[in-house]
């Protein structure tokens, strides 16, 4: 899945026919604050290298054994917006 954000808000955001989540946490209204594009916005954090997440941090409904489910999350950042590249193993 690719998420492109600006000042909080998630403009827009595209995934593949067989990543496993479709429905964003909040859906366009916010990025989510613990992702690594949420800590760039409320703690000025922007990370080069790779960090994991979890499923229950990005995505809507998640089932309960799946809410740990690990993902990684790469990051671009330029001007204010946010790039975020999620995938899974």
């Amino acid at each position: 899945m690719v998420v492109l954000s600006l000042k909080g808000r998630i403009k827009w955001y595209w995934y593949s026919h067989d990543f496993p989540y479709k429905w964003l946490k909040h859906g366009k209204a916010k990025v989510p604050d613990d992702t690594v594009a949420g800590e760039y916005y409320s703690k000025n954090r922007s990370p080069k290298q790779v960090q994991d997440v979890f499923a229950i941090d990005w995505f809507n409904y998640v089932q309960e054994y799946d809410t740990y489910r690990k993902f990684y999350e790469q990051c671009l950042f330029y001007k204010g917006y946010v790039l975020s590249i999620i995938w899974e193993d």
